[in-house]
């Protein structure tokens, strides 16, 4: 499980450093938040990942919430 983490934490802090669109990622064990700009950005990433299948929890309308089993 540890693995799963720390792979979640080196995905997501590369798309951080890639995308402006970013403001923040938090990663607790297999847990992450990932927080926007604004949240017309996010809510259009949050549909996008619940149609290919990626359970997420739209946050306080800039923050998705993503939770790996």
């Amino acid at each position: 499980m540890k693995s799963k983490g720390i792979l979640l934490s080196k995905l997501l802090n590369k798309l951080h450093s890639s995308y402006d669109c970013i403001k923040e990622v938090r990663i607790k064990g297999l847990m992450a938040g990932i927080e926007f700009m604004n949240s017309q950005i996010a809510l259009k990433i949050y549909k996008e990942t619940s149609n290919h299948g990626l359970v997420t929890t739209l946050v306080k309308g800039t923050t998705i919430r993503i939770t790996l089993l």
